[in-house]
């Protein structure tokens, strides 16, 4: 073989090649596109969703790279999003709304900067919990209340109940435990 014709021969698979890769790279794009077109998404659904379609690891990397680069894909943002709604709607402990996040498949480092930068104190996030479960408070209170000592019972099968409700919420025990009494107390103080 003479110098000549491996040059032309190296430089036809070269281009090849590089058709080969921006076709695929191409695909790869529309791939991660088309699912964030229903939607942003985090980069860990995006990952998925390329794996899913067959997608090389490399391109992976680099599709989302750009997506990122042209802010289509911010799991900060995501993540603030979710926060501010699950803070509103469905009052949580920091413990629970982390590891809803992750379940999310949200970046650790934006979930935390998220966290840092959105979660009220964990006893005014109580406050609000206790405030929307007011109306099973008014029917409990009732059941908790120990005429003889003149105090809420906090063994009653309701107010265990509750308490164990707002544990698993991601409340401190004993901070829950003070803040559902004291709520129970007012509901019978103004009845």
């Amino acid at each position: 073989m003479d110098a000549k014709r491996l040059g032309r021969d190296f430089a036809a698979a070269e281009a090849a090649l590089l058709q080969n890769e921006s076709t695929a790279l191409a695909a790869a794009r529309q791939v991660a596109l088309g699912y964030l077109s229903h939607g942003m998404q985090s980069e860990h659904k995006v990952r998925v969703k390329m794996r899913e379609a067959g997608v090389a690891v490399d391109l992976i990397d680099r599709v989302t790279a750009e997506l990122k680069s042209y802010n289509l894909i911010n799991d900060y943002e995501l993540a603030c999003l979710y926060l501010q709604q699950r803070i509103d709607s469905h009052p949580e402990g920091a413990r629970v709304l982390r590891e809803r996040l992750a379940a999310r498949g949200y970046d650790p480092e934006a979930v935390t900067r998220a966290l840092e930068e959105l979660m009220p104190s964990d006893e005014e996030l109580l406050a609000g919990y206790v405030s929307r479960r007011r109306s099973v408070l008014r029917r409990i209170a009732a059941e908790c209340y120990d005429t003889e000592a003149e105090r809420i019972d906090p063994c009653s099968r309701a107010f265990e109940k509750e308490l164990r409700r707002a544990v698993n919420r991601g409340f401190a025990y004993n901070a829950a435990r003070d803040a559902l009494i004291s709520s129970l107390e007012e509901i019978l103080h103004d009845n």
